[in-house]
């Protein structure tokens, strides 16, 4: 047998004849291509017209009913903020020099949207004497029970509470009345006051509503030498939001109603009497101009009866929004001065005080506020007041220590600035500048008895990692004029200004431990407060705060 190869990859087999062989033969592969043929002829394209046949129609109108049934939109309701992790509860107690304690409590109930309870207690005193002074030891204390309860659309609130104060009359030096033998007892003072509040208020957002609010408060104040006074003050307001023009965009009406009525009495005499006020009010605002327009109607309750009419109004525009605010009015008041007022101002006063009414016939003032950079607010306003019997404290002259005070009236033009900056860096930097200006004129009276010209204050507030608060405050006041007699001679004895510098730091060791210090008059300064009533020298008090 013989296999050829045959150059397409492929063998065939050739058998010979007679003899069984195998033979293979190889030899080159020679591809072919059949040849192409093309093909030779182009298609045609016949000419054929084709008739679009002409489509009639038309379009018959029906009308389907829709019926929109109106879904009423809820309100959005703005998410409230997260709960805090809350106490109850804070003692804050403390010692100082000249044999100082004090202690401080609250205890309040937690976040509720129902009610709101709380107890607060405050005492602080002093039995430390200043050089060649009487006794100056003092002592304050405090008790507060509040409560408030939310209803759908009103609010109760009401509370109780209890202050007794106690100073003693040392503005003399013992050494200069050497036949004069007095105790601690004999020159001592004690203010206490009972007193209750209760008021409601309705809180209803729609527009037509009206919103009502009426609150009631008592007290009965009372001194060592059965001085005693009561008060009865009632206030109520009724208001309304409404739009009777496109014009204007917020618009608000309504009254109030203001009732003060006291009943006096002490070694000399008693009497009885009131103010009684009602003021109309509209307040509106057209884009950045806002107004008030008000009328106030005082009447006079005593002995005989007076009527003052005073007009309230104020405008003010937004020059700037956040930046630069501009306002000013006019308005005036009728006050009576109470015999706790008085004291509570000067507690050196006499218990038979003569309680006249203060009539601030004319107030114009003028201003400015706003934000001068990113954590600066600033403000500052100027007032002119004309203002008969403004009272006015100097030595009770019947009593040979000259260690109290009484009160003069006066007629009196008054001009007032007030200026304010506040900056604030989040919650670790805060500094506060205040300053004040009085410029007084008087009718009869020589000088502002024992009233400074200049007033100013700064305070800084710094909190380092969290753990570390420093505070800083500086006090200032010009000097002012005390009234004395030289045999029957009047001489406006000059007391000086005074700088009082304090310092304060507390220390959180944890978030409800820490400790603190306070120093208070760092310079030292033996400066006079009052006439002949110098404040202690450099004091300091420090304690511990705990939250459970």
């Amino acid at each position: 047998m013989v296999f050829v190869f045959l150059g397409n990859g492929s063998f065939d087999k050739l058998m010979a004849q007679g003899e069984n062989e195998e033979v293979t033969i190889i030899a080159p592969y020679k591809p072919t291509i059949s040849d192409a043929f093309k093909i030779n002829f182009h298609p045609d394209i016949l000419p054929e017209v084709i008739d679009i046949p002409q489509m009639q129609y038309s379009i018959k109108s029906k009308q389907f009913p829709i019926t929109v049934k109106a879904e009423p939109i809820k309100a959005t309701r703005k998410p409230g903020e997260p709960r805090l992790k809350l106490t109850k509860s804070l003692v804050k107690a403390g010692f100082g020099n000249y044999i100082t304690p004090y202690l401080e409590f609250s205890a309040n109930s937690l976040q509720s949207d129902d009610h709101a309870l709380g107890i607060y207690l405050k005492h602080i005193s002093s039995a430390g004497n200043i050089k060649d002074y009487a006794n100056s030891g003092y002592s304050n204390s405090e008790v507060n029970i509040y409560g408030k309860k939310f209803l759908k659309s009103n609010a109760l609130k009401g509370g109780i509470y209890y202050k007794r104060n106690v100073v003693h009359y040392y503005g003399f030096r013992p050494d200069e009345f050497p036949d004069i033998d007095l105790s601690k007892d004999d020159i001592k003072q004690c203010y206490q006051t009972f007193g209750a509040n209760l008021g409601w208020s309705s809180n209803n957002i729609s527009l037509k509503a009206m919103n009502q609010a009426l609150e009631l408060n008592y007290y009965f104040f009372t001194d060592k030498y059965n001085a005693t006074e009561n008060n009865i003050h009632m206030n109520g307001s009724v208001t309304k939001k409404f739009n009777y023009s496109r014009r204007t965009e917020y618009k608000k009406a309504g009254f109030e109603v203001d009732l003060n009525y006291y009943t006096n009495k002490d070694s000399l005499q008693s009497h009885n009497s009131g103010i009684l006020k009602f003021i109309p009010f509209l307040r509106t605002s057209l884009d950045q101009y806002k107004f008030y327009f008000g009328v106030n109607i005082a009447m006079q309750m005593d002995t005989i009866t007076n009527f003052h009419l005073y007009p309230e109004v104020k405008a003010e525009v937004d020059v700037q929004e956040d930046v630069l605010s501009v306002y000013a009015g006019i308005s005036g008041n009728f006050e009576k001065n109470s015999f706790r007022a008085i004291s509570k101002e000067n507690p050196f006063v006499i218990s038979s005080l003569l309680l006249d009414y203060s009539n601030y016939k004319f107030k114009f003032f003028a201003g400015i506020y706003g934000n001068l950079f990113q954590n600066t607010d600033y403000n500052f306003e100027v007032s002119n007041l004309t203002v008969d019997r403004m009272p006015f404290f100097v030595n009770d002259t019947s009593n040979g220590l000259y260690n109290m005070f009484t009160v003069v009236y006066d007629n009196t033009n008054l001009w007032y600035i007030n200026a304010g900056l506040d900056y604030h860096k989040n919650s670790f930097l805060r500094l506060l500048l205040r300053g004040n200006y009085y410029g007084y004129s008087m009718d009869k009276e020589e000088k502002p008895w024992q009233k400074p010209n200049f007033k100013l204050s700064f305070g800084i507030e710094y909190t380092l990692k969290e753990k570390i608060i420093m505070r800083g405050d500086v006090f200032a006041n010009s000097s002012m004029y005390a009234k004395t007699f030289n045999d029957t001679e009047i001489v406006a004895k000059k007391i000086d200004g005074w700088i009082d510098l304090n310092l304060g730091f507390e220390y959180k060791f944890t978030e409800k431990l820490s400790f603190f210090i306070n120093l208070n008059n760092l310079l030292n300064n033996n400066y006079l407060k009052w006439y002949n009533y110098p404040v202690q020298k450099f004091n300091f008090l420090a304690g511990v705060t705990f939250a459970f």
